[in-house]
């Protein structure tokens, strides 16, 4: 192989690289807008349905935006004017404390799950439990021998 052709390679490979370069960049920008519009569009369709002045009756007419927006439907529901919001408030208080209750239950659940782990191998066969399921999960204190809480 001689000099010249060594180094005539590389400036051969250069445009081809900046070229595949610039395509994943411009793809990564159109699936960057792709993506964005994807998220935002029920957000938008909320708004529509939200600040439509006529009750339920939602039609796309062409216009990207209402004519006539109007509040009136918060207010109904903040006043509970409408038959079926009469226990709005009982019943989104009752979502927020089934939320919060599975919130509380999945952290306890985790923080239980991970105080297991910590346990020295020594307690697990004390207890006539297999220590290989122990080492099978490749915890910190089978690993490096830290010791955890005393059994």
């Amino acid at each position: 192989m001689t000099v010249a052709l060594a180094v005539s390679q590389p400036t051969a490979r250069r445009p081809n690289y900046r070229r595949r370069t610039l395509l994943i960049e411009a793809g990564s920008v159109v699936l960057g807008i792709v993506l964005l519009i994807w998220s935002l569009f029920p957000i938008y369709n909320m708004f529509l349905i939200a600040l439509d002045p006529e009750e339920g009756e939602i039609q796309f007419s062409g216009n990207l935006w209402i004519s006539e927006p109007s509040l009136d439907s918060f207010l109904d529901v903040i006043t509970q004017k409408a038959g079926y919001l009469e226990d709005f408030w009982h019943q989104f208080g009752n979502s927020i404390f089934i939320g919060l209750l599975t919130m509380v239950q999945t952290c306890m659940g985790v923080f239980l799950s991970s105080g297991f782990l910590l346990l020295p191998v020594s307690c697990l066969e004390r207890k006539g439990r297999s220590s290989s399921r122990r080492l099978r999960s490749g915890s910190r204190s089978a690993r490096k021998g830290v010791k955890g809480p005393k059994c």
